[in-house]
Parts: structure tokens; C-alpha cells; sequence
């Protein structure tokens, strides 16, 4: 396993040691930067375009989600293939369970696991916001792997706005 990522800041803002003062994911690291390297050299002009293509259609699919379920999902926001569903608080919801998970920030990681465990989709929530379910599918991906994903999104967004915890947080078939 490999790390690599990049980071685009103001000039003004950049810390000398910001390597050392954030977290490992930036930490100097031959092996990783030589894998990035040579991916950079492999990457393909067309999987890159198809995979814009691609985000462009999943994020309307998952607006689309949000305009047929506002009480389940606040925004939609992301570029190409990485993506983040913010879900709202169910505050208000007929569901214990789902006030209970939203009151404590672990809707979403209910959503991940009905996800995994009903649909076999691996997604996580974001660090900087447990609300927001992290969408971060291959490059790869095929057409039909998305419109599973959405499919399986919609399920979850249905059994929320119908309060139905038992099914959401239980992940037998």
C-alpha cells in the first residue's frame, strides 16, 4: 500500500514544515512519490475524460436524489469522480434510532455499513464532516457499477425518509 495526495495553496499560506505539522499522508516519502510517478506516466488522456464524464453524470444522479428527497440530502458537491452526499439531520424524524444516530453524528456511518453489508458499496464519510458520505469510485468504474450505487443510494434515502431504522441498521437480506 501506497499514500500519496496533493495540496494546493496560497503561497502566503504555506507553513515551511507543514509536512511535519499535518499528518503522514504529506510526510516525505520515496516509495509512494515513485508510485505516483510512474501512474502519472501511465494515465491515460481518454480514462481521464471518460472518468469526467462520468463524475458529470453521477453528480446529476445524486442531485437528482436530493431534489426527491430533501429531507434526506442537504447538498451534492465534488468534481469528476470524487464527490461528497451531505445527509441532513433527522432531527425531526418519526425514528428514535435515526434522531439518536443523527444526534450523535453516526447517520452516515449507518449508511456506509447498510451500504458495505446490503449492497457490498465500500464508501466511508468524510473526516471533516461525519454528515457527508465520501464517493470515490475508480477511475475504472463501469456505467453500470454507478447506476448500482445509485440505486442503492436511493434505497437508503427511502428508508430514511420513511423512518424505517430496523432495515437501515439491520443488514440481513
Amino acid at each position: 500500500m501506497a499514500k500519496i495526495s496533493a495540496l494546493l495553496i496560497k503561497r502566503e499560506r504555506y507553513i515551511e514544515r507543514f509536512d511535519l505539522l499535518h499528518s503522514s499522508t504529506y510526510a516525505a516519502d520515496d516509495y509512494s512519490c515513485a508510485i505516483s510517478l510512474k501512474t502519472l506516466e501511465l494515465l491515460d488522456v481518454d480514462q481521464l475524460r471518460r472518468g469526467g464524464e462520468q463524475g458529470v453524470w453521477l453528480i446529476d444522479q445524486l442531485n437528482q436524489l436530493s431534489v426527491e428527497f430533501p429531507n434526506v440530502i442537504a447538498d451534492v458537491r465534488g468534481r469528476g469522480l470524487m464527490i461528497g452526499v451531505e445527509f441532513r439531520p433527522q432531527d425531526e424524524s418519526r425514528s428514535f434510532v435515526l434522531r439518536s444516530l443523527s444526534s450523535q453524528k453516526d447517520l452516515v456511518l449507518a449508511v456506509a455499513g447498510y451500504l458495505f453489508n446490503r449492497h457490498r458499496i465500500r464508501v466511508a464519510t468524510t473526516l471533516s464532516d461525519p454528515m457527508t458520505l465520501r464517493v470515490q469510485p475508480s477511475a475504472i468504474v463501469s456505467q453500470a457499477d454507478l447506476q448500482e450505487f445509485i440505486d442503492a443510494l436511493r434505497s437508503v434515502c427511502e428508508l430514511i425518509n420513511d423512518a424505517d431504522a430496523p432495515q437501515l441498521t439491520s443488514w440481513k437480506s
